[in-house]
């Protein structure tokens, strides 16, 4: 291990500690002291474990190569400070000859990794080369972003504060994936962000301005990071405003009547706002969609039956249809294989084992709650009526399902981009259960 490793991170898990216990009282009752600290503690562990894995198991990969990045965009501002300005702040028509050629040498046309890399150089300002030190600044940032989100489903469901902490701070996947330097940490912070403000803005109506401003560039940098995550989130977050609104409506004969309507305002809100991100984010097509899905099927099939003569971690959805009718056939095996797979006869490492024994019990209780409505129908579409937040967390989890099931074709990939529709779906199925089975016994 890297001497720097030895003093900044632990210096940095120390001080982090030491500020979240300073400030704990601030974040609500004891109960929720603990869960701010364990969880906040858990992250950091994540980023631990996401050192050891690509730096010493793996010997490489993609956050190995953000933090390589990183620490030369930082250096290059002592050693050539107009060229690092070039290409932190300017458009590359206005770069000069030594900044153009780095940029094609960083590969910076990828605007989703050189951004990763950029907030990496800014904190290697002060984490002097230490990937642990800028590691545990994302994990600070994202957990901002997580707990906040958890903080407004606690305001939403009081009475479930310990299935929501396992839901958004506990799920192994989540604390461990989202936790490195890497694209998911930043997009789960801003996604936590997302949520939250939206529901602050628009339905708790607090400190509207702040929040419309977190809304806006959350969005934004969530287009450049992972904007597939928009394309599944933007329609679960209007219904779930629009359910919020709608249950608040005292007539039955005007609930009737607005239904349909704001159905329809919804699903051409939602294709013009997407067609809108699109021109901004390049990646924000169904033709991108399509280009990515293929491409990677192709290349792990590759990977799989020719350059690892049948051994490997990638999974095969079969023969894809593109039209409408092709992707609601497929719909099912991609969503399958996001929530539920690897199967324990599939693992082939014990990173996939972890994997595998954590989808096994998501499924297990899937299977439970499934079985609790299926006893209980009528107290189970009550609940749901009654529950708005319950419906978005599914719809949520299963669009972002069908997305990363259908495009990843590769199980280590899989893993990570998975993780923000767990605490979605998690959450969401838990608390059905409890709903009904307390109504059951009322």
């Amino acid at each position: 291990m890297e001497i720097q490793e030895l003093i900044v991170g632990p210096i940095y898990f120390i001080i982090i500690m030491i500020i979240a216990n300073l400030i704990k009282k601030s974040v609500g009752d004891e109960e929720m002291q603990r869960y701010f600290i364990r969880g906040l503690f858990l992250k950091l562990i994540g980023a631990i474990g996401i050192y050891y894995l690509y730096f010493h198991y793996y010997g490489g990969g993609d956050t190995r190569t953000y933090f390589n990045k990183s620490k030369y965009l930082t250096h290059l501002f002592y050693t050539d400070f107009n060229t690092a300005y070039s290409l932190f702040f300017e458009s590359k028509e206005d770069y000069g000859f030594f900044a153009a050629e780095l940029y094609n040498s960083l590969s910076a046309d990828d605007v989703s990794t050189f951004i990763i890399c950029k907030f990496g150089a800014i904190l290697n300002f002060v984490c002097f080369d230490s990937y642990l030190g800028i590691a545990f600044l994302f994990c600070v940032f994202a957990y901002f972003g997580i707990w906040k989100m958890f903080k407004t489903f606690t305001i939403i469901y009081p009475k479930h504060v310990k299935i929501l902490a396992y839901s958004f701070l506990f799920i192994p996947s989540v604390f461990f994936w989202g936790s490195g330097l890497l694209k998911d940490t930043i997009a789960l912070g801003f996604l936590g962000l997302i949520v939250s403000s939206l529901h602050a803005a628009f339905i708790e109506r607090k400190s509207i301005y702040i929040n419309i401003l977190y809304l806006v560039v959350s969005i934004y940098i969530i287009g450049i990071v992972k904007s597939y995550i928009l394309m599944a989130l933007l329609p679960a977050l209007s219904m779930w405003i629009f359910l919020i609104y709608r249950k608040n409506i005292k007539s039955d004969i005007i609930k009737t009547l607005s239904t349909p309507i704001f159905i329809v305002l919804i699903l051409v809100s939602v294709v013009f706002v997407l067609q809108g991100l699109g021109n901004i984010f390049t990646k924000f097509s169904v033709d991108n969609a399509q280009k990515k899905a293929e491409d990677m099927q192709r290349w792990h099939t590759y990977v799989v039956e020719v350059m690892n003569e049948g051994e490997g971690s990638s999974y095969n959805l079969g023969e894809i249809d593109f039209s409408p009718v092709g992707l609601m056939r497929t719909a099912p095996a991609a969503i399958n294989v996001a929530l539920f797979r690897p199967w324990l006869w599939e693992v082939k490492n014990p990173v996939m084992l972890l994997e595998a024994m954590e989808s096994l019990f998501i499924l297990m209780f899937s299977i439970y709650t499934l079985f609790i409505f299926i006893r209980n129908i009528p107290i189970g579409l009550s609940v749901i009526s009654d529950n708005p937040s319950i419906m978005f967390m599914i719809v949520f989890a299963i669009i972002f399902a069908f997305s990363v099931g259908f495009t990843s074709y590769n199980f280590g990939s899989l893993s990570r981009y998975r993780i923000p529709l767990l605490p979605f779906y998690v959450g969401a199925i838990l608390i059905l259960r409890a709903e009904i089975s307390a109504r059951t016994r009322n």
